[in-house]
C-alpha cells in the first residue's frame, strides 16, 4: 500500500489489509461476537465529543456512563470515576454492548501525535488501559472479555 495514495503517512499501523479482513471476520464469527459498527473516523469523532463535553450519557444494562465527570454509575448508586482512556473505552463499548471492538479500533481512541511512536508501546498502553478498566468494573454486572487475537467485548447482563 502506498502511503501517498492513502493520505496517511503510516497506514499499516491503523488499517487491516484487504487480505486480512476476511480472516478477521472469520475469527470474530467463530468467537460468537459480531463486529462493532464504528470506523476509525467515528471513534475519533466520539473521542472529540467526549473531550468537548458534547457527548450524552449512555445506558447499558445497569450501567450509566456520564461523560461530564467521566464516571460510571452502577444501579443508580455505586459510582466509580475512570481515567480518561478507561472512560473512552467504556463509553465506546457501552454504546454497542456485546459487539467486538478490534484492537485497532481501541488503539484509535488514543491520541498518538505526541509521545507514543512504536506499535509495541501503543499495544502495551491499550492492554494496560483494558486491564485497569477490568479492575474498575469488578463487582458490577458487566464483563469486559478479551477475545484472543481479535479484541475486546463489553458484555452486559
Amino acid at each position: 500500500m502506498n502511503s501517498s495514495t492513502s493520505g496517511d503517512s503510516r497506514p499499516w499501523q491503523y488499517a487491516i489489509s484487504p487480505f486480512h479482513a476476511p480472516i478477521m471476520a472469520t475469527i470474530q464469527m467463530q468467537r460468537g461476537y459480531p463486529l462493532c459498527h464504528f470506523s476509525r473516523e467515528s471513534i475519533a469523532q466520539l473521542r472529540q465529543q467526549i473531550k468537548n463535553g458534547q457527548a450524552q450519557p449512555v445506558n447499558a444494562g445497569y450501567l450509566t456512563l456520564d461523560p461530564a465527570d467521566r464516571s460510571i454509575w452502577y444501579a443508580g448508586g455505586n459510582k466509580r470515576v475512570l481515567s480518561p482512556q478507561g472512560f473512552d473505552f467504556a463509553y465506546a463499548m457501552a454504546s454497542q454492548p456485546g459487539k467486538l471492538f478490534t484492537h485497532e479500533l481501541l488503539t484509535a481512541l488514543f491520541d498518538y501525535e505526541s509521545r507514543v511512536t512504536t506499535k509495541a508501546a501503543r499495544d502495551q498502553r491499550v492492554n494496560l488501559a483494558v486491564a485497569r478498566l477490568k479492575m474498575k468494573l469488578q463487582g458490577m454486572r458487566v464483563a469486559l472479555t478479551s477475545v484472543y487475537a481479535s479484541g475486546h467485548v463489553l458484555e452486559v447482563t
